[in-house]
């Protein structure tokens, strides 16, 4: 499996060819509803550890292809990072386990929502999840494609390269005709876990993006140093013997992935550095109050306002590589690189993943505490508020 997406016809496949061991089928329900008209190809893209440069790859009109197939032996994991309203709420995909950013995914003790972990914790919560580093890895959320984004780039963050987002989430699941379970699966066990108890539900998250839940999905039951990527060559063992130490999960932060706001306020006036804002225009603006109490509306002088839902068709799908091109040329013209900001660090990935699909590769970064901490009362952060 390479590049950043698939397709949900193409995760219906391995989960019919039982390549996906993580994907049991009994049980499970049948999603109704027609296949989406517009395909993506399977068996293209690029190869593993290999960046689609601009202009390469896939063409104007073109959805974002898909990536390849799971090799012999391999493992296929899903993780479900839905936030907000969604979370734990259901129903799963067969097999998924829960990535909770809106709790232990994320940095209880971090004054700003949705703080990435250190790679000790990262690596422990990862492990914990079952997630060997050998693993290919397929995150989807409720809401189309959303928080999964966030997932998608922690783990790349942290070294993991087999990883790709579901495109159009849960509902495209549903409408490929894929099944759905009541209960999503425990680690290490294959059995149905309560999403009640896993995992804590504790964090302090306030509402998520881009308002205070996370846009509504249909909810039918119907029927970053360089990354290097983990070797796809699949080895054997005998069932007796434990599986090599070098297939467990090592989190290694690559330096840029995440940045702060002394960072960000040097790249506001740095030539050739983009800061992108992906929160609605009128918060953008700062004529829509902000969602979370104690914050400013507004946004950072130069940063450019592209909301992350206008990267995707209208049905939580991102838009063809071509198109997403055009939209990063349009507001970043001549960027050597881009750093992208939301809310929380949430919807700033969904922009990030418009930026990998049009090929801007590793010269992107994710403002960690985005708004709620540059916006924050008192912080002496300059804003700009526009005029009604």
């Amino acid at each position: 499996m390479n590049g950043a997406l698939v397709g949900a016809e193409w995760l219906l496949e391995r989960v019919a060819a039982g390549g996906a061991r993580a994907l049991p089928g009994e049980g499970a329900r049948t999603g109704q509803g027609p296949r989406p008209g517009e395909g993506l190809r399977r068996g293209e893209g690029p190869q593993p550890g290999e960046r689609t440069q601009p202009g390469e790859g896939t063409q104007p009109g073109e959805r974002p292809r898909p990536t390849e197939g799971t090799q012999p032996g391999e493992r296929l994991v899903v993780l479900d990072a839905s936030v907000g309203a969604h979370r734990h709420k259901g129903p799963w995909i067969p097999g998924a386990r829960i990535f909770d950013i809106d709790g232990e995914m994320s940095d209880e003790g971090a004054a700003a929502p949705h703080t990435m972990l250190g790679e000790e914790q990262f690596t422990e919560r990862v492990r914990r999840l079952g997630v060997r580093g050998t693993d290919q890895v397929v995150v989807y959320d409720a809401a189309g494609i959303y928080s999964s984004a966030r997932a998608w780039w922690m783990l790349r963050a942290a070294g993991f390269e087999r990883v790709a987002v579901l495109d159009g989430g849960l509902p495209a699941w549903l409408a490929a005709g894929g099944p759905v379970v009541d209960s999503p699966t425990e680690p290490g066990t294959g059995s149905p876990a309560d999403p009640r108890t896993a995992p804590s539900a504790a964090h302090r998250t306030g509402p998520s993006e881009p308002g205070t839940s996370s846009p509504t999905a249909p909810r039918t039951h119907s029927p970053a140093a360089a990354r290097t990527a983990p070797s796809a060559t699949p080895r054997t063992h005998s069932p007796a013997e434990p599986p090599p130490r070098t297939r467990d999960f090592t989190a290694r932060l690559s330096p840029g992935a995440f940045v702060g706001r002394e960072e960000v306020r040097e790249a506001l006036g740095a030539p050739g550095v983009r800061v992108l804002d992906a929160r609605s225009r009128g918060r953008f603006a700062g004529t829509e109050p902000e969602p979370r109490p104690g914050l400013r509306g507004g946004h950072m002088p130069g940063a450019v306002n592209l909301p992350f839902g206008e990267l995707q068709d209208g049905e939580g799908r991102m838009l063809p590589a071509g198109r997403l091109r055009e939209r990063f040329d349009a507001l970043a013209p001549d960027a050597r690189r881009l750093v992208v900001s939301c809310g929380s660090g949430v919807t700033a990935c969904v922009l990030a993943l418009g930026a990998e699909l049009a090929g801007y590769g590793e010269r992107v970064s994710v403002y960690d505490g985005s708004w709620s901490e540059w916006g924050l009362e008192g912080a002496g952060t300059p804003v700009v508020v526009e005029e009604a």
